[in-house]
């Protein structure tokens, strides 16, 4: 639920605070059926925990303006710092602005920070960026000093983009953050798209595109087997 898409629904910002409160509604029902049925049934299962999503402050893909994003994130955290969640979800950001400006706000408030950054889908081996432009490399390094004495993220992720981009990216995060003495405890993670097309660049023609996402999918993750493994969200 962002202004962006409000607007286009014919909807104003009053509708933000509802339509999110709702949205946490539903998925605290979800989550507690889930957890009657595994009980029901026998079957150990973990708590699932329920993200507060900081979405992109403009339109997707697209780095919104510094003051813009700082003013909408402090928004919904306020709405998420009185709601059943469990953790802050900075996702499909394309810039280190966005990211920074999520920091920022998840800083008033006392749950944990995840950011997911979403990447340009490149030919294999290229240094991943950010769909603003950035090194992923840079990107994660400043979000890093900025969260040297809090300590408010808790993971970092990849998502929306190319399977082979999200396991390369993955693979690229860890050798980073092994340098990094402040990065102790923060998980690695990924979501890559699965649409009809291999890439959002259109770099593919989706001919069987099942399994050839499937196959992709195994042999670029299991690159980073060590990393998902060891930071499990």
């Amino acid at each position: 639920v962002t202004p962006h898409f409000l607007a286009k629904a014919g909807l104003g910002e009053a509708a933000l605070e509802e339509l999110t409160r709702c949205a946490v509604a539903c998925c605290n029902e979800a989550r507690n059926g889930f957890l009657a049925a595994s009980q029901q049934a026998g079957a150990k299962t973990k708590r699932p925990l329920i993200a507060g999503s900081l979405p992109p402050a403009g339109a997707t893909y697209c780095a919104a303006p510094a003051e813009d994003a700082r003013a909408f994130y402090a928004k919904l955290v306020s709405i998420f710092s009185s709601a059943p969640i469990d953790v802050l979800l900075g996702e499909t950001l394309a810039s280190a602005e966005e990211a920074l400006a999520c920091l920022g706000a998840a800083n008033e408030s006392s749950l944990p920070l995840w950011v997911s950054f979403t990447l340009r889908d490149l030919a294999p081996g290229c240094e991943p960026k950010l769909r603003g432009g950035q090194r992923l490399a840079s990107a994660v390094a400043a979000l890093l000093e900025a969260d040297r004495e809090r300590r408010k993220l808790a993971a970092i992720i990849i998502n929306c983009c190319a399977p082979a981009t999200a396991g390369h990216a993955l693979a690229t995060l860890s050798k980073q953050l092994e340098g990094e003495r402040d990065a102790d405890g923060i998980a690695l993670g990924a979501y890559a798209n699965g649409f009809a097309t291999t890439t959002s660049e259109w770099l593919g023609d989706g001919e069987g595109e099942g399994d050839r996402l499937l196959r992709q999918s195994a042999e670029d993750f299991d690159s980073a087997t060590g990393v998902i493994k060891a930071n499990r969200l």
